[in-house]
């Protein structure tokens, strides 16, 4: 079993149940608590993980925005193009005087 401390890893921490030789063969295997290594790395390894979970999330927000934007600036785009060209001649004579260059 391994178990976070603050000694080097793979060190016995405890010995749970003792283990038995009988003329040199092993009868059983001691039950032992292990170090996994120092808390303090595995804290480190939490917060490069959150930071990455951040800037993913940032990154995510942003493409989903301008996937947004693009959608609608399409769809604006495709509506005046069918709004231009639903009327027979084109648009130009339906508006006022002030379009000169129609």
């Amino acid at each position: 079993m391994k178990v976070e401390s603050d000694k080097p890893e793979n060190t016995i921490i405890e010995e749970m149940q003792k283990g038995f030789l009988l003329n040199n063969k092993v009868i059983r295997h001691a039950k032992v608590k292990v170090s996994a290594g120092k808390i303090k790395e595995k804290i480190d390894e939490q917060k490069i993980a959150q930071r990455m979970v951040k800037e993913c999330s940032f990154w995510k927000d942003k493409f989903f925005f301008f996937t947004f934007v693009l959608v609608i600036v399409g769809a604006l785009a495709i509506i005046t193009f069918r709004i231009y060209y639903s009327f027979p001649q084109g648009i130009c004579p339906y508006l006022s005087n002030s379009f000169m260059y129609c």
